[in-house]
């Protein structure tokens, strides 16, 4: 019975130490905006994790909050299992920072490093805005917000398309009359620019822009016409 036991915790320890282990960063770490940001695991022996993700999370324990993901990884390669990367502009600017790694292979595995600080280039922080978890653990924590100008890697990227369509439509009207041996050649030119733009999530209204080309009049008798068109209604004045 003593054997069967061994050899059962024995299994255990093997199937637990067959996943990637975080190492760092680890509570107290510090790294600034700019500077260079570095992850280290233990590499996963089974081949499993040879694609890992590393987020930046911030938030409590529980709901945590997804920042970005950093890099995907091979976390079974153990000549490489570190990672660096230019660490992002964030706010605040406290130890209230951690990486989750996940992998697709085994998405019912999810491993996390300690808390560590992102200050500012200058190396300036300010406290946690939480002193304790929700649950009250003593443990501080903050939301955060990722800044502009932030360069990081992604194994997926958002595009947005648009789209531009122009027509032309030319029109031309010819009216003659009797009275004072009058004729009058109209042309108009309207022009529809239409612009639809689409992407991932959600677009601008379509715009649409129409413009009216002057008309040209052309008079063969001493009268004078003017002549004015606004939508189906023409309009002559004889001097």
């Amino acid at each position: 019975m003593q054997i069967k036991w061994v050899a059962l915790l024995t299994t255990s320890i093997a199937l637990v130490s067959a996943v990637p282990t975080p190492l760092a960063p680890a509570p107290g770490a510090l790294f600034n905006e700019g500077a260079q940001c570095t992850v280290e695991w233990t590499a996963d022996p089974t081949g499993l994790w040879n694609v890992m993700n590393i987020q930046l999370m911030a938030g409590p324990n529980s709901p945590m909050q997804v920042l970005t993901t950093v890099g995907t990884v091979d976390g079974t390669d153990p000549a490489a299992a570190t990672f660096s990367y230019p660490c992002p502009v964030v706010s605040p600017n406290s130890a209230i920072y951690f990486y989750q790694f996940t992998s697709p292979a085994d998405p019912a595995n999810v491993f996390w490093t300690g808390r560590f600080a992102i200050a500012d280039p200058s190396g300036a922080t300010t406290p946690p805005p939480n002193a304790t978890q929700p649950t009250g653990e003593a443990i501080p924590w903050g939301f955060a917000v990722l800044g502009s100008g932030n360069t990081t890697s992604s194994t997926s990227s958002n595009s947005t398309t648009s789209t531009s369509t122009t027509s032309t439509n030319s029109t031309t009207s010819t009216l003659s009359t009797t009275t004072s041996s009058t004729s009058v050649t109209l042309t108009t030119t309207d022009t529809i620019t239409s612009d639809d733009s689409s992407s991932t999530s959600q677009g601008p209204d379509p715009t649409t822009t129409t413009t009216n080309s002057a008309l040209s009049l052309t008079i063969r008798s001493n009268a004078l016409v003017a002549a004015a068109l606004s939508g189906a209604t023409l309009a002559l004045l004889f001097a």
